[in-house]
């Protein structure tokens, strides 16, 4: 039987080897950490290598959106026509925005003055719900992957025939003059027809529409 003196000696030699060891790991652990945050770009170079991916134009100002609620604006100046997001809420005396307009998030709710988009469109996602002025949307209007809204838009007639997408979702609600949906365009996941001019046409799209999430409102 051993002896206390060596079992005590014993137990503290366990305890400094496992101290060397945890000390070890710690001092691996550290220069591990060192080297992937050496190895890491800058944020600044993934949201760049992000934008780039994503399409989007390096001149926009990603980190400088323009927002607006309920102003009294009623042309856009064109030195707002380069933004990563612009965002304009209840501006109901907004008429037109600037012929070249870049952004890629582009929201317009409640703008009941406004007319007509310009052309060139290369979006993201396009909310222009309770745009009721707003009769059409330029036949080159592209969006990509985000969500083209339109709810209660009762002016508008018809989506261009040439969207195509893919767009992760549609809102066509109150928008009793929609009855068709381009050819070619994908809707990913859910589209909303409460109110439109496609409920009636269910039935014949519904191959089209086979997997996608069909709300009636929101």
């Amino acid at each position: 039987m051993m002896n206390p003196f060596d079992l005590l000696k014993s137990r503290l030699a366990v305890w400094q080897q496992r101290r060397r060891t945890e000390e070890a790991n710690r001092k691996f652990e550290a220069m591990k950490a060192h080297y992937h945050a050496s190895r890491r770009p800058s944020p600044e170079k993934v949201a760049a290598e992000q934008r780039r991916l994503m399409g989007e134009d390096p001149s926009l100002a990603p980190t400088d959106p323009l927002l607006l609620t309920g102003g009294q604006m009623v042309h856009l100046d064109r030195s707002h026509a380069a933004r990563e997001r612009i965002e304009l809420i209840d501006c109901d005396k907004l008429e037109s925005l600037p012929e070249g307009l870049r952004a890629r998030t582009l929201i317009l709710r409640n703008a009941t003055a406004l007319h007509c988009l310009p052309g060139g469109l290369d979006l993201l996602t396009l909310d222009v719900s309770g745009c009721t002025a707003l009769a059409a949307l330029p036949d080159d209007l592209k969006i990509h992957w985000g969500a083209l809204r339109l709810a209660r838009c009762p002016a508008i007639a018809a989506l261009p025939a040439g969207l195509t997408g893919p767009i992760e979702g549609l809102d066509v609600s109150d928008c009793p003059l929609v009855s068709a949906l381009p050819p070619g365009l994908v809707i990913r996941h859910w589209i909303d027809v409460a109110g439109s001019g496609l409920v009636a046409l269910l039935p014949s799209l519904a191959d089209r529409l086979a997997g996608l999430e069909i709300r009636w409102r929101g």
